[in-house]
């Protein structure tokens, strides 16, 4: 009976650890893509107009977070959709560049595959 008690009880911390384990938030995925001075083929990119390059260019589809002061965005390729800190949001259509709102930083870039 004392046997079975103590692996219950370890079978018990075990499956606490592990729940505190996935409880724990992950950390943001740092944004992938690249700065350059143009949008380059097949690419989502965002202009903040305040670096020089001024283009960031997203790798890839899907969701990316991005934290910068977005101005105007251009669709070498599939839409995308810029998400703004205050949760307002613009998308740029394929094959198009178009102003953003400059005044509202950007949380994420999601580029539609």
């Amino acid at each position: 009976m004392i046997n079975r008690f103590g692996t219950t009880i370890a079978g018990a911390a075990a499956a606490a650890v592990l729940i505190g384990v996935c409880a724990v938030p992950a950390q943001a995925a740092p944004p992938t893509g690249f700065w350059s001075s143009t949008c380059q083929d097949g690419r989502a990119c965002i202009s903040d107009a305040t670096t020089d390059p001024s283009w960031w260019n997203a790798n890839g589809c899907g969701f990316q977070p991005l934290a910068i002061w977005a101005w105007r965005g251009q669709a070498h390729g599939n839409r995308f959709r810029v998400t703004y800190q205050d949760g307002r949001w613009d998308e740029v259509q394929p094959w198009t560049t178009r102003s953003l709102d400059g005044t509202n930083p950007t949380r994420s870039v999601f580029v539609y595959c």
